[in-house]
């Protein structure tokens, strides 16, 4: 598909759009600005994704226990 294909039916799916808040979203879509990382959260993010290829991960639901066992712990 063509740059100018892929614009067009991007414009009329747009068009077809009658949800606010969905063109609301778009809108903010299209308005964001990109935005530069800096050298600390590039070096940030290759240590994370050196740790999943490690295997240094821990599941949402054990995150999830340990909290809720700790903010237990602080109310007693």
């Amino acid at each position: 598909m063509s740059l100018t294909q892929l614009k067009s039916d991007i414009i009329q799916k747009i068009r077809s759009i009658e949800d606010e808040s969905v063109l609301e979203s778009i809108e903010l879509i299209l308005n964001t600005k990109t935005v530069e990382l800096t050298e600390l959260e590039k070096q940030m993010i290759s240590a994370g994704e050196e740790d999943i290829k490690l295997g240094n991960v821990v599941s949402e639901e054990k995150v999830m226990y340990d909290a809720k066992k700790w903010l237990n712990s602080k109310k007693a």
